[in-house]
């Protein structure tokens, strides 16, 4: 499925809401979607994506926003990250995208863990 970036374009993350919780190492989000936004110095975000994916089969675009609430010492050293979007679609295109590249390449320094998926009312 191909996808955009931040990196590519300016894409804006209004209205978006959090859609779950994965467990990933920093390195593994740098080599999909390159290095992250620094956070803004407003909100305790330090490292942030804006991903758009094209759905050209459902003919629909799906916009995910990864960043950390809570931080570790730096960005580097995160393994937590949430997940935001306008739809849950959010969180399994992420969660699709990084297990496939996991599991196809079996590189033990890599991991994805399905953390925490929220209900439409955005509670676990």
């Amino acid at each position: 499925m191909k996808y955009e970036t931040h990196l590519d374009r300016d894409i804006s993350i209004e209205g978006t809401s959090p859609q779950g919780e994965i467990r990933c190492k920093y390195d593994t989000l740098v080599k999909f979607f390159g290095q992250p936004l620094e956070g803004n110095g407003i909100t305790s975000v330090t490292a942030e994506w804006i991903v758009l994916f094209h759905n050209r089969q459902k003919n629909k675009q799906v916009l995910v926003h990864i960043h950390d609430m809570i931080p570790a010492k730096s960005a580097e050293e995160q393994e937590i990250w949430d997940i935001s979007g306008h739809s849950r679609d959010a969180y399994r295109y992420i969660i699709d995208l990084l297990n496939d590249y996991v599991v196809d390449n079996e590189d033990e320094d890599d991991y994805v863990y399905y953390r925490k998926e929220y209900t439409d009312d955005g509670e676990d």
